[in-house]
């Protein structure tokens, strides 16, 4: 649901286009995806691939690299980013219901804690396995998860909190995201309701409202999930300095030769 103002207002940048306005100042952490990705095999497939600034550092080192996103939006600003850089790729609009696709990989990926949004246990089960089925014998599944930690100790239900923030110098919009939590702590489930404001000259020119559900796993309890759907030299390591989520953890699971 959007709130607009009264005001007849020039063309608004898209909560996309937001997203990689944030991103902008992290691009040490994409550079850091990148780096641990290149010493996996190539071809690549990207779930959640976004706006796909990891997958066009992928394709400029010449690495092959598909994406999944259901997103149209965010599909089309990845299509307008690939052209600009005179790049190709596909990017298939299927969800981990309906995953179906004709090839195989050596590494599938999974940055950012996107694959917490699947929080369906049976789905995110089912999903494992096909992810297996994808994989090149040898090849690797690299997921990142993330529990939230710190919104669990500091829960406050319907106290609203600041979160990111961004400036686009292109149209003078600032954005201030603000946030609130509910958790279901028998299920692990986060449910954060944002609100995107967004203001120029100081006055709120429009506000964007939206829910997302997450789901969070212990160690142990991923890592048997992912021995469920066939995989082995499960490894799972902290990542250090990540600026989204304090607690994240990055799975490695490879497929048998």
């Amino acid at each position: 649901m959007s709130l607009h103002t009264n005001k007849i207002t020039e063309a608004r940048t898209s909560l996309g286009e937001w997203y990689d306005l944030i991103m902008e100042n992290q691009m040490n952490v994409i550079h850091n995806y990148v780096s641990i990705l290149e010493k996996h095999k190539s071809d690549f497939l990207e779930l959640s691939s976004g706006t796909g600034r990891i997958l066009t550092q992928l394709l400029q080192k010449s690495l092959m690299a598909e994406g999944l996103e259901i997103g149209s939006e965010l599909r089309q600003i990845c299509a307008k980013r690939l052209q600009k850089h005179d790049l190709q790729t596909n990017i298939y609009a299927q969800t981990p219901e309906t995953l179906s696709l004709s090839k195989k990989y050596g590494t599938i990926y999974s940055v950012g804690g996107t694959f917490c949004l699947v929080t369906d246990l049976r789905i995110v089960t089912e999903y494992l396995r096909k992810l297996y089925q994808l994989l090149l014998n040898g090849g690797s599944l690299i997921i990142e998860l993330f529990v939230p930690w710190k919104q669990i100790i500091s829960d406050k239900p319907d106290v609203w909190k600041t979160g990111k923030t961004a400036y686009n110098p292109k149209t003078g919009e600032q954005l201030i995201v603000q946030y609130s939590d509910i958790f279901d702590f028998s299920q692990q489930i986060r449910q954060m309701h944002s609100r995107y404001d967004v203001y120029k000259n100081n006055e709120l020119w429009y506000a964007h409202y939206d829910m997302v559900e997450t789901r969070w796993y212990g160690i142990n309890e991923f890592t048997l999930m992912l021995e469920k759907a066939g995989f082995h030299k499960i490894e799972c390591t902290v990542v250090k300095d990540n600026p989204f989520h304090e607690h994240a953890m990055l799975f490695t699971a490879t497929k048998l030769e």
